[in-house]
């Protein structure tokens, strides 16, 4: 397998989950991912410097308020992975950033793009990911999860006894794309269950199997918990396979997510 096919499936996964591709114009396609986590920001230099080794590309980091931004403009690149999908958005056109056909048109209208599928963008895993090897779906898994996937583990009383809620998930509010990434699951041995906005995966087994096989890139932190926020989410998920033998959690039994 070739080098360049791992990286784009691992650049994928990041675009698909906190990353894009706006057209800004006929000759000006930008390519970015929006994080605070810098693990994040470099595996997407990295990926995009692997696959396209002969182009010297110029990153710039835009530092806003409350998130920093990795970007790169190049139509090329731009043109290049828009063939594998028609687009990388996954959220619906009329919310923000608003979709650039629907420029004077009513709040609530759709694109003709989005219209077919409920507002939603027609986003899609390419097919030499769905129809290629195991390694390609864990890869592009290890992108999206290390984005838009967490680990839900907190307290569940019943009565005196009490219990753990231990999980996986990935939440994605495109229902098009949603079934797409279960289907990614399941080919890779995953047990999953599947709500509006989000696909869970718990058991001591699967979580282990998680661990071994795909786990989240080096160095992302949890970013949504008051008690966890912070720490390494591969450290966290081997907290939260180690509980299954003791019944506990460190701090006070803490929820984290």
């Amino acid at each position: 397998m070739k080098e360049k096919d791992k990286n784009l499936a691992m650049l994928i996964g990041l675009l698909l989950g906190d990353g894009g591709i706006s057209v800004i114009s006929k000759n000006r396609f930008e390519i970015f991912l929006t994080s605070n986590s810098r693990a994040l920001r470099e595996s997407f230099r990295k990926c995009l410097e692997n696959i396209f080794p002969e182009k010297k590309l110029r990153f710039e980091e835009i530092n806003n308020k409350t998130v920093k931004k990795i970007r790169i403009c190049d139509k090329e690149v731009g043109e290049q992975l828009l063939s594998f999908s028609p687009t990388f958005r996954t959220r619906p056109c009329n919310t923000f950033p608003i979709c650039p056909m629907l420029k004077g048109k009513p709040e609530k209208a759709v694109c003709r793009e989005c219209r077919p599928i409920n507002g939603f963008p027609p986003v899609k895993i390419p097919e030499f990911i769905t129809n290629g090897s195991p390694e390609l779906k864990r890869l592009i898994v290890k992108g999206v999860m290390s984005c838009d996937g967490g680990i839900e583990f907190h307290p569940i009383k019943n009565g005196r006894k009490v219990n753990f809620q231990r999980r996986l998930f990935l939440r994605c509010h495109n229902p098009f794309l949603l079934a797409q990434w279960r289907k990614i699951f399941e080919d890779l041995g995953f047990d999953t269950t599947i709500t509006k906005n989000e696909i869970r995966i718990s058991g001591k087994n699967q979580l282990e199997k998680f661990r071994k096989d795909i786990g989240f890139i080096d160095g992302v932190e949890v970013k949504r918990s008051k008690n966890w926020k912070r720490i390494d989410k591969n450290m966290l998920l081997d907290i939260v396979i180690k509980s299954f033998s003791t019944n506990s959690a460190p701090k006070a039994n803490r929820a984290a997510s």
